[in-house]
């Protein structure tokens, strides 16, 4: 079998539904209040004009991996792309 690795810094992208929307909106509120962005809003998990958001494998991990479970509404339509050229 073929494997393919992925680094945790790798850009990713995914669809996000309503709800991952709205978990990604709360979680930029958040951050903002705690840490005082030290960097412009769109520099993590920006969406491009086809509605894919991109951010490295980590940052998603972060903002979404309390809600990734059995069971749990979907944030994402089931799907993560990432480079497959390395």
């Amino acid at each position: 079998m073929a494997h393919k690795s992925i680094n945790l810094n790798d850009n990713v992208e995914v669809i996000l539904t309503d709800f991952g929307k709205d978990i990604l909106k709360k979680y930029r509120e958040k951050t903002e209040i705690e840490i005082k962005l030290t960097f412009t809003p769109n520099s993590f998990l920006h969406c491009d004009e086809n509605g894919k958001y991109t951010a490295q494998l980590w940052n998603l991990m972060e903002v979404f991996g309390s809600h990734m479970y059995s069971g749990k509404q979907i944030f994402l339509q089931n799907k993560i792309y990432f480079n497959t050229t390395k």
